[in-house]
C-alpha cells in the first residue's frame, strides 16, 4: 500500500480521512510505526525506512509479534546509547486467506 500524502493520524481532528479497505492475504504484512523507529539515531545516521524494510524481508516469516520485538531489539542495538529517547510505536499485523 502507498500512501496518499494525507496527514497522519490524529496530528489534526478538524482534517477529513478517507477510509480504505485492503485485503491481506497470508503473504501480507501491515507493519505501522512511529518515526521513533526510523529517526533512531547513530552520530547522524537514521535507522531509517531503508533499514525498516529489509528487516521487513528478511524477516517476512516470523509471527507478528516477534518482527515487532525483533525491529525494536535490532534499533536499541544499532543505535547510539540512550537514542531510542523519541516515543516508539510499532504495530504488524499478519493477513489471513479466507478458508
Amino acid at each position: 500500500m502507498e500512501g496518499d500524502g494525507a496527514l497522519p493520524l490524529a496530528v489534526d481532528d478538524e482534517v477529513p480521512y478517507r477510509e480504505n479497505v485492503t485485503a491481506l492475504s497470508s503473504r501480507d504484512t501491515l507493519l505501522v510505526y512511529t518515526d521513533g523507529l526510523t529517526d533512531t539515531r547513530r552520530d547522524e545516521e537514521f535507522f531509517s525506512e531503508e533499514r525498516v524494510q529489509a528487516a521487513l524481508l528478511r524477516d517476512r516469516g516470523l509471527p507478528a509479534a516477534a518482527l515487532v520485538a525483533t525491529l525494536l531489539a535490532e534499533a536499541a542495538e544499532w543505535a547510539d546509547p540512550n537514542a531510542l529517547r523519541d516515543d516508539t510505536a510499532l504495530l504488524a499485523l499478519r493477513g489471513q486467506d479466507a478458508g
